[in-house]
Parts: structure tokens; C-alpha cells; sequence
């Protein structure tokens, strides 16, 4: 190889807990310029279970042609399926799938990031293959019809989603002035559509425009963009070997990619001038030539919520990455606290229930797009002007007070900290947000970058301060796209109850998303008013107090564990306390998780809902100082849980986390015990958050169709605890204040509690911290409403029980317990129409439910879905395209009813068709399985007990483990090293019979859920439903075949084919069902012993 590397002296700044080593090199000839150097991070994890590698180019949506739309998003789909080295389509999916590993790429808008891991010991099989996608790609003709189907059922996925809708309308409306979606010859490619679909990706021989086939268009884009420079290539790999054995790795594999451009260079004329990766960017990526600002435009959404948007264009900010003045605007003009933007418009206006400001998410090499986001109440929509006015007066307000050095110095330590105690992330999230740094950052950064500014207190006047102002003042009235997006501008929404029938206000339509909108005009006195609006009018509005969360006292305990679990420090009849010091990351931080359960918890409509109401308000109560502790690395939530209780969590830096418990706990407590003088204010609070309720189920009918079935399943399995959409909808209307309120008091009062406290904190201050929770819980005001005086709620709630109610779930028949033990096992279909019309998506999801299962029976269920997952991609997305989510899993229901789940999301195909075709896949799949070959077999098992010993990344991912066995009460804290033991001793034979006992058509224990959610679009074909049926008789006729073609060895013979169909139970009513079928039993609950560790109580 002529390629040489080179090594930076530049030291890289790391977290001070990162153990890791790095080193920057540059892999290329320096005498042949940037353009053929490569810029690789190596990074040596001696520890890491999994290797990872990704790569950053610089290409993105921006660079598509006018008339190939979404092209560069294509050929994103297209590198990976086949090369020279490995044509075999699925060669890469499938050694990453066979040892433990995943890969995954996206297309942004100057940006196409590709990245895989796999276990550490195939590092360098998996780097081969991954280069050679970059080397000598295929771009297969076989593959191109089947891909831009992937690429267009990716846009009908996403086609209801209103954040995608909002994005290409808005961008559109930016740089060309107008909603065609089409960058054109006076337009902007930030104008464009980047996803692209298969009308502008067609794959007939000759299109029209430009006359070339797709494949000729894809060629000609590869050759120009990703041949263009190889300094618009960053490389990071991750892995076990020393940093010498990484570098020698990447010159191994990459350097052939850096002949390539070598090569190419070669044949350039000597005279011709250096290009520089500035002048590239400026080459690829030229600035809009204007900005086609202000303007308003109403929207119609998908979903109910009301929104207003505010898109300030202000200069590129990626240079600006040592100051971060955008950072200063966001975080006041985000602010949550007393005195903030958003207390004013929620609190005191009762106009928003959610603000953001985000200054990063728009961003590219020569602008940004600085954006305030608010959701509105219906009394906000009627008062968007003044909304509009009032965050000008906010935005005077910082012009007035000036940039204050405090608050800016007060954010560097929070971001110095949060640097310095950076918790780990899992190799592949790293090393593809590593290499996309590495595009905007100088090496020594690559790490610190996002996080730490890099200024002094003596450059504050001179530096920070002026930028500081320069992109507070690019936020004014006539550099403002206004987006306001309500459901009300649809007058043409079907309701009955409209007599006047008007036409929809928003006549024009973005010919992508087919978003409606409508141009509004600004008027002057409106604009006059934005900007004349001074800060005085509104008093109330503030800059932020001084953060006194902020952890001082860093300071790590050390203290010990011997048996490195969890150990039970108290438990009583009315808590249980788990405790677990941290020995593992050395953090000062702590996760403490608290559950109270009651037999008020949930399993009614009304329960639900009362809980989820009660848990908003104290969110919302809390939300103030909970801002400041969030801004300060303190994070807290509390929510309802599953089952009959409600769940608070508390994360981050130990040293204050006690604070914000109790604060936490004094607002809950102060709730229940609702004064007289508050009741106007908790009185508005309440209307505004069963308000957000009802949007947030609206939202959920108008998501994604798998959500539904997802829902639709859950709905049929639990006997307790999921509740119907339209009860939800019943109770939440009918529900008072005084309902949730009672409900509060009632529970609170016959709870118990929960505990798991793990990180740097001592057992006695774990201890001090839950009983302190405890004894707060006990002081109720005995002045509330008495049950007898409530209303819905205290029907459900009486008697009281104070034992939580055991999560049940129901147990479908199998053929051992039909009436007829010689029948194919029933099949039960619940069938229902999607939820939003307007959705061309259906979805089909297959649980074969498959009980309680001891050990080594849930690793083999755990295993069978690691072998299919990848098969299953592949025929069925890839092959067959059948739909753009493809998804296989573990399904538990309840705590432990063990089951696996086939899901497809699909708007070419209806559910019965997608449904053969899984039973199809899974019969074909038993051959597969015995024709594997013994290495590839291990292989497999390999990959799985890696996959069960990896390590935690990260301390919150280790409480959750511990957190997740509490709650079920099993306490088997080394639940995955016995999977990975049970996986260990697997055969192939164990896994035949495994798979002939529950997922085989005539399987003895077979117990088949199929979901159907049907959209409009399907709902006609095949109307009774008898694709279940279709599916076995199909899937039956085929192992029949298999079977008489012989000669398979004796033990790996499936059993004897039954050639009746099985039959098909629809189920109509998910409740009547649930109440016609038998429950699982109980497993037996486990003992708890009861360590004593010293502590005063």
C-alpha cells in the first residue's frame, strides 16, 4: 500500500472518568493534500464488550440534484447491499446478526452517517466488510426497484407525522418562497425533499427530466459526491485492540479507499489549485440567496395539538463552538423557572403547556435556524398575537439587561462537570456521534466540543458578549417565519354537529407531505407592535435567579459491597429498601427509585386516569425548581407505573439529590392537602392538564400504526390495568379535581413503598432519605373530603385494598386443551380499523404466546429470536417488501408471561397478505435452522451469551436492571449470567424441539394472537378476516411438502402435519374476551432476606 499514517501531537481532551485511550491520525500521503487524506479516531476500550466503527460524510440531502429528489437518502439504502469482496446482498447484515452485532445509517441534511458493532472478538471481519461498502460497492440493478420501495415505504411512514410535514413546509417556505418542495433553478436545495419517494426516485428505464435510469443517476451521484474529497470522510473505530493494533487495522482495510482518491489526484493536472475542505463546503453546500422572511402560515396537523412555531435564520453557529452564544439564548429563552417566558404564558396566562428553544437542530456549515416552539391551550390560539408580543418583550428584555457574565459563567461550570462525569453510551451511539464531530471540531475537541465552552473570563466583553448580541438581535419581527398549526382551520372535519359546512381555510397544499396551509398576510399594526414592545409591560418576566442546585461536593465514598448486588437494608410492612453502592464508575451520582402501590393504583378507567391526572399536577407543581435542578444534572419524574402504582425517579449528582427528593415530596403532599386559598390556581391547573391528557391520547390514535398494535395486543393479553381508548376518553371528561384528589389521599394513605437507591451514597443516608419519604407520606391533612363525598372515583376505589392487585394475564388455548388434543392449535384474530383514516399504513403483529417459562426455556426463547431476526429482515423487508418496519422480539406480558412477537408495518400490503407471509417465513425457517451448520450454530450461541454477559455502559443502565427484577419481585439479579449459562449448553436439536413445541403451525403448545389494524386503504380486501386461516392452510401445505421431500435426520423430523387449517377465534370485544378466558397463575414470590448493614434507625 502507498498510504501512510499519520499521528496529530495534538492531545485529545477526555472526561476524567474515561479510561479509554484515543488517538487522532491521518491515514494518506501528505504530499497529495487533504483531498486524499482520511481522518480516522482510534479509540481502545480494553473492557468494551462490543466493537464498533462508524463513518461521517460529508453528503447530505443538500447535495441532490434537482431533478432526484432524495437520491442522496437512496444511495444510503443502496451502499450496503452487495460489493465486489462480498456480493452476496445481505453479507454484512448477516455476519454483523450471526456475531451479535447491528449497523444503521441516516441521511441528513449535509451529512450521510453509516455505523455497526458486533462483538469485540469479529472487529475485523466486520471492519472488512464495512470498508468494502465504501470501496467498491455494487449498487446491485437487482436491488434498485426493491430499495426505492424501502425508501417510499419510509416516506408513508412518516407521512402522518407532523414533525416531518412542518420541516419540509417550513424549509420550503424559507429559501424559495413558495410550498412546491422543488429547489429549482431560483431556489435553494435546503428547499428540497430529501427523503425522497418513489415518484421522484422512478425506476422506469428512461424517466423524464434529465432521460437517465436511476441506477445511471445513482452511479453519477456516487462518483461526484462521495469521490469528490476523502477529507469529507471521518472514521472512528472502537475496540478491544491496543491502539497500534487499530491503526494497523484501518490501513489494512481503508487504505485501498485512499489510493482510490490518490488515483484520482494523480490524473489531475499539477498546476490546478489545492481545493480546501472550506472551499468543498462552500462547492457543495452554497448559501441561500435570500430568505423569504416574514412570514405567517396556518397549518393543518395530523394531530390535535395546537402549536406556534417561531424560525428565526441567523448566521452558522458551528465556528462558534467555544462561545456557544446561542447556547446563553437558548437556555433563557427555554428557561422553565419563576420569572421565565414560559411561566408567564402557562402560569399566568394559561396560553402554552409546553415551550423549547432550540438552537442546533437546523444548523449547517453557513446558517442556522434559531426556533421557539410552543404548544397552546385553546385560549392561546385565540391570543397568538399576544403570544408573539410577549416573547419580543422577553427578547427586549435580554437586549436591555445585556449579556450577564454570571449566568453565561454559571452554565460553563454545568457543562464543565457534565463533561468531566460524562456517563458512557454504548459503542455504536458513540462512534457515530464521534464521527459526525469530527466534521465540525479540531481533534483536541472531538470530545469535549458539544459540552464545554472554551473561553475566559477576560475575553467575556471582548468576545462572547458580541456574539451573544449579534444572534439576539437577528431574532426580530422581520427575520420571523410564523408557523401556526391547529386542527380548527379544517372546517371540512366531518363533524356532524357543523351546520355552516365551510370550506377549509388553508387552500394551498405542500405536494410532498400534502401538508394544507395557508399564507397569511402580516399586518403592519402587528408587526409595529412586535417591534416596539418593550419588557416594562410585562413585569413578571425576569431573567433566571441564581441555580443553588448546582452540586459543589463531588466527592466519591467508596463504599463497599461483597456480594455486588443489591441487598435488602430494611423491609417492614409498609417499605422495602434496596440499596447498592456504586463500585463500578466511580461517579458522584446516584439513582434513587421509589414505588408506592396501592389496590387503588389502576385497573379502572377512572384509577387510570386519576393517576395519571395526579402525577401531572405535581409535575407541573414541581416544574419551577425541578427546572433548575434538571439544568444543573438533577433530573426528576414522576409518572404512573404499571400495575397499581405511581413511580418517582431521581437522577444525577448525589450531592443535592436528598433536596430535591423532599421537595419533591413536600409538593405532593402539599397537593393532597389543597388549602383553600390555592384552589383557583390548582383549579386552572387541573383544566390545563386534562387538557394535555386528551391531546396526548389524540395524538396516540393519530400515531404510528404499529403503536396500535402494539395497544391492540396489550388490550387482549392483560386482564387488568389497560384500558380502552374511548373509557380513557369517558372518564377523562368526567373525572373533578376532588375526584383526583380523593384518589391522591385515598392511596397515599393505604400504600406501600418500593425502593431502590444505587450510586454514591451510603447505606445510612439511603436509609435516612426513604424513611424521610415515608414519614411525609403520613402527614395528611384530615381536613380533605372524606370518600363517601367524592364522586366517580370513590365508587371504584371502595373498599379499601391495600395489597396491590397482582398483574394477570389471560392464557390463550392451545391444542392440549381444545376439545379435540388430534386439531391444529386455535388461532385468535382481533381485527380493527386503524385509527387515523388518513393513514395508508396497516399493521399486522403476531404474538405467539408461550406462558410462564422456567431458565433455560426463556433462553431458548430469547436465542430463537436473535436466529430470526436478521432472516426475517431480510425476506421479508428487504426481499419481499413487504414494509418499511420489519420488527422481531421478546414479548412479556404482565411481569412474566413469555411470548414472541412478529410485527410488520406495512402500506403495500393488506394484513391478511403480511400475515401468510410471516407463517410462511417461520415454517421455511425450521429448514434453515436444521440446515445450519454446526460452526455457524455456535457461532450464534456465542454471540447470544455475549450478548447476556455484556457489561452496563452506564450507572442508569445498571439500576435499571436491578429496578426492573424488583419490581417483578423476582430479585434475580443475575437473571442474564444464568440465561447466558442455559445458552451455553444449547444444541441444535434443543432448539428443533423448542421450536416444534411452540412457534410450528401444529405446535402441541401453540398459541397464536394475530393484530390486525386495517387501514382505509385495505379494508375491503378480504373483508371476513380469514387471512389467519389463508395463512395456516398455506403454511400447512408447505411443511406437508417439506415433509414427503424426506432426508433430514431422524430427531430433527418435524412432528407428524396435520392438513385441517386451524381454527380462527375473532375476537370483537376485547373485554367480554378478556373476561371469557382462564389467567395464568402467580409465580411463587420470592424471599427476601434482610442484610444488616448498620445502619441507624
Amino acid at each position: 500500500m502507498s498510504s501512510t499514517t499519520e499521528s496529530t501531537e495534538i492531545e485529545i481532551e477526555i472526561p476524567s472518568v474515561d479510561k479509554r485511550e484515543y488517538k487522532h491520525i491521518t491515514l494518506g500521503n501528505k504530499d497529495n493534500g487533504s483531498c486524499c487524506k482520511l481522518d480516522v479516531l482510534l479509540i481502545s476500550d480494553i473492557a468494551t464488550d462490543k466493537a464498533s466503527a462508524a463513518i461521517d460524510i460529508n453528503i447530505g440531502q443538500l447535495c441532490d440534484p434537482i431533478l432526484s429528489p432524495g437520491i442522496a437518502h437512496f444511495l444510503e439504502h443502496m451502499l450496503f447491499i452487495g460489493t465486489k469482496k462480498y456480493p452476496i446482498e445481505n453479507d454484512y447484515d448477516s455476519f454483523l446478526q450471526k456475531n451479535g452485532g447491528s449497523s444503521n445509517a441516516f441521511t441528513d441534511l449535509e451529512h450521510t452517517n453509516y455505523y455497526f458493532d458486533i462483538q469485540h472478538n469479529c472487529l475485523e471481519g466486520a471492519f472488512d466488510r464495512f470498508a468494502q461498502c465504501f470501496i467498491a460497492p455494487l449498487f446491485t440493478e437487482s436491488a434498485l426497484e426493491r430499495e426505492v420501495q424501502a425508501v417510499d415505504s419510509e416516506h408513508a411512514k412518516n407521512l402522518m407525522t407532523d414533525q416531518w410535514r412542518l420541516f419540509q413546509l417550513s424549509k420550503t417556505k424559507l429559501v424559495n418562497g413558495n410550498g412546491s418542495g422543488n429547489s429549482g433553478e431560483n431556489g435553494h436545495p435546503f428547499g428540497g425533499f430529501g427523503s425522497g419517494n418513489a415518484e421522484s426516485l422512478p425506476t422506469a428505464p428512461v424517466v423524464s427530466g434529465n432521460g437517465t435510469h436511476i441506477r445511471e443517476q445513482l452511479l453519477d451521484f456516487f462518483q461526484v459526491n462521495y469521490r469528490k474529497s476523502l477529507s469529507l470522510y471521518k472514521l472512528v473505530i472502537l475496540g478491544r485492540e491496543s491502539l497500534d493494533e487499530l491503526e494497523d487495522m484501518v490501513q489494512k482495510y481503508f487504505g485501498e479507499l485512499v489510493e482510490i482518491f490518490e488515483e484520482k489526484q494523480e490524473k489531475l493536472e499539477s498546476s490546478q489549485v489545492i481545493v480546501t475542505k472550506e472551499m468543498l463546503r462552500n462547492e457543495l453546500y452554497p448559501s441561500p440567496k435570500h430568505w423569504y422572511v416574514p412570514q405567517r402560515l396556518h397549518i393543518i396537523p395530523i394531530s390535535q395539538i395546537h402549536s406556534l412555531e417561531l424560525q428565526f435564520p441567523i448566521r452558522e453557529i458551528i465556528s462558534l463552538y467555544q462561545t456557544k452564544p446561542t447556547r446563553y439564548l437558548s437556555h433563557l429563552l427555554g428557561h422553565e423557572g419563576k420569572g421565565s417566558l414560559l411561566s408567564y404564558l402557562k402560569n399566568q396566562k394559561q396560553y402554552v403547556t409546553e415551550l423549547y428553544a432550540d438552537d442546533g437542530s437546523k444548523s449547517c456549515h453557513d446558517f442556522s435556524i434559531f426556533t421557539i416552539h410552543m404548544e397552546l391551550t385553546l385560549h392561546g390560539l385565540t391570543n397568538v398575537n399576544e403570544i408573539i408580543t410577549i416573547v419580543f418583550g422577553y427578547i427586549h428584555l435580554l437586549q436591555s439587561e445585556g449579556p450577564k457574565e454570571w449566568i453565561h459563567n454559571e452554565s460553563q461550570i454545568i457543562s464543565e462537570t457534565q463533561f468531566q462525569f460524562l456517563s458512557q453510551r454504548n459503542p455504536m451511539d458513540y462512534t457515530c456521534s464521534l464521527a459526525g464531530r469530527m466534521q465540525n471540531y479540531p481533534s483536541n475537541h472531538y470530545l469535549s466540543g458539544p459540552y464545554k465552552t472554551f473561553d475566559t473570563n477576560n475575553d467575556w466583553s471582548s468576545t462572547t458578549s458580541t456574539l451573544i448580541e449579534e444572534c439576539l438581535n437577528a431574532l426580530n419581527p422581520d427575520n420571523m417565519l410564523i408557523l401556526l398549526s391547529s386542527p380548527t382551520f379544517d372546517n371540512d372535519n366531518g363533524d356532524e354537529d357543523n351546520d355552516k359546512k365551510e370550506p377549509s381555510v388553508c387552500t394551498e397544499v405542500e405536494p410532498w407531505y400534502g401538508t394544507k396551509y395557508s399564507t397569511i398576510e402580516l399586518l403592519e399594526t402587528s408587526m409595529n407592535t412586535w417591534k416596539s414592545i418593550q419588557h416594562t409591560t410585562y413585569p413578571e418576566l425576569q431573567l433566571p435567579e441564581v441555580n443553588d442546585m448546582i452540586a459543589t461536593d463531588l466527592t466519591l465514598l467508596h463504599e463497599s459491597n461483597e456480594n455486588d448486588q443489591p441487598q435488602c437494608i430494611h423491609q417492614d410492612s409498609n417499605m422495602t429498601i434496596w440499596y447498592k453502592p456504586d463500585n463500578v464508575f466511580d461517579m458522584p451520582k446516584v439513582n434513587i427509585m421509589i414505588r408506592f402501590t396501592s389496590g387503588q393504583g389502576s385497573f379502572s378507567p377512572h384509577q387510570s386516569i386519576a393517576a395519571q391526572i395526579f402525577t401531572e399536577l405535581v409535575e407541573e407543581q414541581c416544574n419551577e425548581f425541578s427546572y433548575e435542578a434538571t439544568m444543573a444534572g438533577l433530573h426528576c419524574d414522576i409518572s404512573p407505573s404499571s400495575g397499581s402504582g405511581i413511580e418517582l425517579q431521581i437522577s444525577g449528582y448525589n450531592h443535592k439529590a436528598h433536596v430535591l427528593v423532599e421537595k419533591l415530596i413536600d409538593t405532593i403532599m402539599d397537593l393532597l392537602n389543597n388549602k383553600e386559598d390555592n384552589n383557583d390556581h390548582i383549579t386552572e391547573l387541573f383544566d390545563r392538564v386534562k387538557y394535555k391528557i386528551e391531546q396526548s391520547i389524540q395524538s396516540f390514535l393519530v400515531g404510528q400504526p404499529y403503536q396500535h398494535s402494539i395497544y391492540g395486543g396489550d388490550l387482549i393479553l392483560a386482564s387488568q390495568g389497560t384500558t380502552t381508548i374511548d373509557d380513557k376518553l369517558i372518564a377523562l371528561n368526567s373525572i373533578t379535581l376532588q375526584d383526583v384528589i380523593t384518589f391522591g389521599n385515598i392511596f397515599m394513605k393505604f400504600c406501600q413503598l418500593d425502593s431502590l437507591v444505587h450510586g454514591n451514597v451510603s447505606a445510612q443516608h439511603t436509609y435516612d432519605i426513604i424513611n424521610m419519604v415515608w414519614k411525609k407520606t403520613r402527614q395528611q391533612d384530615g381536613q380533605q373530603k372524606q370518600p363517601e363525598e367524592a364522586s366517580a372515583v370513590v365508587e371504584v376505589v371502595t373498599p379499601i385494598i391495600r395489597t396491590p392487585l397482582e398483574k394477570r394475564v389471560i392464557q390463550l388455548n392451545n391444542s392440549d386443551s381444545s376439545s379435540s388434543s388430534s386439531s391444529p392449535s386455535p388461532s385468535y384474530l382481533y381485527r380493527f380499523a386503524e385509527f387515523n383514516e388518513a393513514n395508508t399504513n396497516s399493521c399486522v403483529a403476531i404474538i405467539l404466546q408461550m406462558g410462564i417459562l422456567e431458565m433455560k426455556s426463556n433462553a431458548m426463547l430469547a436465542f430463537i429470536n436473535h436466529l430470526i431476526r436478521e432472516p426475517a429482515f431480510n425476506q421479508l423487508r428487504t426481499e419481499e417488501q413487504l414494509g418499511y418496519i420489519v420488527h422481531t422480539s421478546v414479548k412479556t406480558s404482565g411481569d412474566h408471561i413469555k411470548g414472541l412477537l412478529v410485527l410488520i408495518q406495512s402500506d403495500s400490503f393488506n394484513p391478511n397478505h403480511v400475515e401468510e407471509r410471516i407463517e410462511l417465513f417461520l415454517m421455511n425457517y425450521r429448514q434453515k435452522l436444521v440446515d445450519m451448520s454446526e460452526s455457524d450454530f455456535q457461532t450464534h450461541v456465542d454471540a447470544m451469551v455475549a450478548s447476556f454477559l455484556e457489561k452496563n455502559k452506564n450507572l442508569g443502565e445498571e439500576s435499571s436492571r436491578y429496578w426492573h427484577v424488583i419490581l417483578n419481585k423476582t430479585y434475580e439479579f443475575s437473571r442474564y449470567k444464568n440465561l447466558a449459562e442455559h445458552v451455553k449448553m444449547l444444541k441444535k436439536l434443543d432448539m428443533l424441539r423448542f421450536y416444534d413445541k411452540y412457534v410450528a403451525m401444529n405446535a402441541p403448545c401453540r398459541r397464536k394472537l394475530c393484530v390486525h389494524v386495517v387501514a382505509k386503504q385495505h379494508e375491503d380486501e378480504d373483508e371476513d378476516g380469514g387471512g389467519t386461516a389463508v395463512a395456516a392452510e398455506t403454511a400447512l401445505a408447505a411443511a406437508d411438502k417439506e415433509k414427503k421431500m424426506g432426508g433430514e435426520v431422524e430427531e430433527m423430523k418435524e412432528p407428524e402435519v396435520k392438513t385441517d387449517a386451524a381454527a380462527v377465534i375473532r375476537i370483537d370485544n376485547p373485554i367480554d374476551f378478556r373476561h371469557s378466558m382462564p389467567l395464568y397463575p402467580m409465580p411463587i414470590k420470592a424471599n427476601v432476606d434482610v442484610v444488616d448493614v448498620g445502619i441507624n434507625k
